[in-house]
């Protein structure tokens, strides 16, 4: 048996594991919905009600309704199923949010109707029994709109012509109002409402990409067509009316046979006029594990909430993989979609499974639903001996999303202008972790947050009074209500609040925070914030995603926490600089590459300068080449460490103006004791000095 054969047995056999997946993408915080709204009960009832999830039943939360500050920081939390970060496959994810007079939670879990007969006053957009986020006229003109026929459709059989039949959606299945088109494809060629915070991708590459192509920054076009032209194909069914190019929008008229009819306007929509999204590499989580990233902590972006004012928003998370069967971003398009019904997609897979196209196609590895193929072609000379795959080519390359309840996004009050402003929320549910999964138990999210003196620190939790009786936990069965427990350090209660009263809970923590962070935290409460130090990192010089840190802590700051440790500055001997503390404190470069650093000086000094670095729990201090330049000093680095400056006095120097000063002072007590001992030789010096003077001064 050849190399080869072996090889395909290898594929083949992980090939027959790749089963219809029920991966999952779920927000934790925000609190993502997960469709649900008020169910009593650990499956969700609708799974249709806003969107298309592609989610387990079991996840999401029944409440959100929070708000947040202009400005502020809010640390997005999820969890998601299959990898990022790694070779097992390609992941995007993708953050947007969008605010609307007419998004709601609504009070029902059915899904909304796309018929106005079955809404209050034939109006779907303000029957408030009905939850929404896009609105009706956004859907009618997705269904009426035609689909972008230029997609790799592989061998799926789309029941339609209309942007809301896909290949992950072939049935056209409406979900709330969402357009299946757009929610598939990211970046969308046509208007939407929803802006992008981030993209995060195995392959930076792309940011640029991304970035340019965003509805932030690029504007987008569309064809506007009569209002009549609309009512009247809603009336006969029709689908795939709307033209999507230019030529054929200008030349659609209606009524068709009137000359004076109304024709299509082929109109340009603004972008939102925002900044390119935030484009970078994703991190690290592994394949199968609804779970935690990198050093055991879930998977985060810190979002600045926007400079607006809304009572009425909505936030999302996509998340997109696609696996190695074919290269979906290069050379993947209509043209390899089944010729016919019921004929495999005309994407060539042989060269990736080490085969050649005919002995592909003979054994059946050919890109279909659920393919049939002869895993042991020289079986005895049995060519019956087939195994069927179970594969639905809908799910390579598959998007899943969560979305957030409602939220608000407030003005600031005066008092905090100019000050940071970091949201603390809590995520999980009440029941213990098999009850509540894919939820967690109660926690906090962030589950570390370090904030400066000055800082404020806006707390909010929320609960739910419907959740099934049985869980686990304290209260009034039913219910998912929780209070908060303030500690002066842990162990000791020192306060007990059941529920909010005017602000008294925020107040109350930002005292607590300031007074008590050095206990909790090893923070020092009277540290200030410098701009003392810039790094500077060229592409490629990291060896993995990190997520660096940057702090700064004045001398005698900087003392106290090396003291805490038990430990001491014992190099050189006064502070010529801050403390700078990068983090993580690993190796953050590249074997053989470094990064800048730059450190400016407290101030001028004639010292020897010396800079020196710690990453061990300042166990030891290192010295590191710099050079210096005015009132800073620059070099090359390695390491997340605690960096500092040192001043040590110029021995050489100190030892030359001292031999010189002792120089000088024999030279004059010998001067005077020598004319005292002879007066005539002074009196001959000041006769020749006033000769002298006489002479020059006749020149003159």
């Amino acid at each position: 048996m050849g190399t080869s054969f072996k090889m395909n047995i290898l594929v083949a056999v992980l090939l027959l594991f790749v089963i219809e997946i029920n991966a999952d993408m779920y927000l934790q915080n925000p609190r993502g919905s997960n469709n649900r709204l008020d169910e009593a009960k650990r499956e969700r009832n609708n799974g249709n009600r806003l969107f298309d999830s592609q989610n387990n039943n079991r996840g999401g939360y029944n409440v959100g309704s929070l708000y947040y500050y202009t400005g502020s920081t809010l640390q997005i939390e999820w969890t998601n199923q299959h990898s990022c970060g790694d070779q097992n496959s390609h992941c995007e994810i993708i953050l947007q949010y969008m605010c609307g007079d007419w998004i709601r939670d609504g009070t029902t879990t059915s899904t909304i109707p796309d018929n106005p007969a079955n809404c209050y006053n034939y109006d779907c957009n303000r029957d408030t029994r009905f939850g929404m986020q896009e609105n009706y006229d956004y859907y009618i003109d997705c269904k009426l709109r035609q689909r972008n026929e230029g997609l790799f459709t592989a061998d799926q059989r789309l029941r339609g012509d209309s942007a809301k039949y896909t290949r992950q959606n072939p049935q056209g299945t409406r979900r709330g109002y969402e357009c299946p088109e757009e929610r598939d494809y990211y970046p969308y060629w046509h208007p939407d409402p929803w802006k992008d915070i981030a993209v995060l991708t195995n392959d930076a590459s792309r940011c640029e990409y991304y970035q340019s192509e965003s509805f932030n920054v690029k504007p987008r076009y569309a064809c506007v067509v009569p209002k009549a032209f609309i009512r009247a194909n809603l009336n006969t069914g029709s689908d795939s009316v709307i033209p999507t190019n230019q030529e054929d929008c200008e030349n659609l008229v209606y009524p068709e046979d009137d000359p004076d009819g109304e024709r299509g306007i082929w109109k340009m929509f603004p972008a939102h006029g925002i900044e390119a999204p935030i484009c970078r590499e994703n991190h690290w989580s592994r394949d199968n594990h609804l779970g935690n990233g990198v050093n055991g902590q879930t998977n985060t972006f810190n979002w600045t909430i926007p400079n607006i004012q809304h009572e009425r928003c909505a936030m999302r998370i996509r998340y997109n993989i696609s696996t190695g069967e074919y290269d979906g971003w290069n050379d993947t398009d209509a043209r390899y979609n089944a010729a016919k019904n019921n004929q495999p997609s005309q994407l060539n897979i042989a060269e990736r499974l080490g085969l050649n196209e005919q002995e592909a196609e003979t054994r059946g590895y050919v890109f279909e639903n659920n393919p049939e193929v002869e895993i042991f072609p020289d079986a005895g000379g049995n060519t019956d001996f087939q195994l069927r795959l179970a594969i639905n080519t809908a799910q390579y390359g598959r998007t899943f999303q969560d979305r957030s309840h409602t939220f608000a996004i407030r003005k600031r009050p005066e008092s905090m202008d100019g000050a940071n402003i970091y949201n603390l929320n809590v995520r999980g549910k009440r029941g213990n972790i098999v009850q509540v999964y894919p939820a967690t138990e109660y926690d906090f999210t962030p589950n570390d947050l370090e904030v400066q003196p000055g800082d404020y620190v806006h707390f909010q939790w929320t609960g739910s009074n419907t959740n099934p009786n049985n869980n686990d936990g304290q209260g009034l069965q039913g219910t998912d209500r929780s209070n908060v427990v303030p500690l002066t350090e842990q162990g000791a209660v020192m306060l007990l609040l059941s529920k909010p009263r005017n602000g008294v809970i925020a107040t109350y923590l930002k005292c607590l925070i300031q007074s008590h962070l050095y206990a909790l935290r090893n923070y020092i409460p009277n540290a200030q914030k410098f701009i003392y130090s810039i790094l500077t990192f060229d592409e490629g010089d990291l060896s993995q995603l990190f997520d660096i840190r940057l702090e700064e802590w004045t001398p005698e700051v900087g003392e106290k926490i090396v003291e805490s440790y038990g430990r001491e500055v014992n190099v050189g001997k006064q502070y010529e600089s801050n403390f700078i503390v990068v983090g993580p404190q690993v190796a953050l470069t590249e074997e053989g590459k470094t990064f800048t650093m730059q450190i400016n000086l407290n101030d001028d000094s004639y010292d020897v300068l010396t800079v020196y670095y710690s990453n061990d729990e300042y166990k030891t201090w290192n010295k590191i080449d710099a050079e210096l330049s005015n009132d800073k000093v620059s070099f090359e680095a390695q390491f997340g460490a605690t960096y500092i400056v040192r001043g040590m006095p110029n021995v050489g120097l100190i030892v030359g103006c001292t031999i010189a000063a002792l120089v000088a002072v024999i030279l004059i007590i010998g001067s005077i004791m020598y004319f005292r001992k002879h007066p005539e030789k002074l009196e001959a010096i000041r006769t020749t000095c006033t000769a002298s003077a006489k002479s020059v001064d006749g020149r003159v």
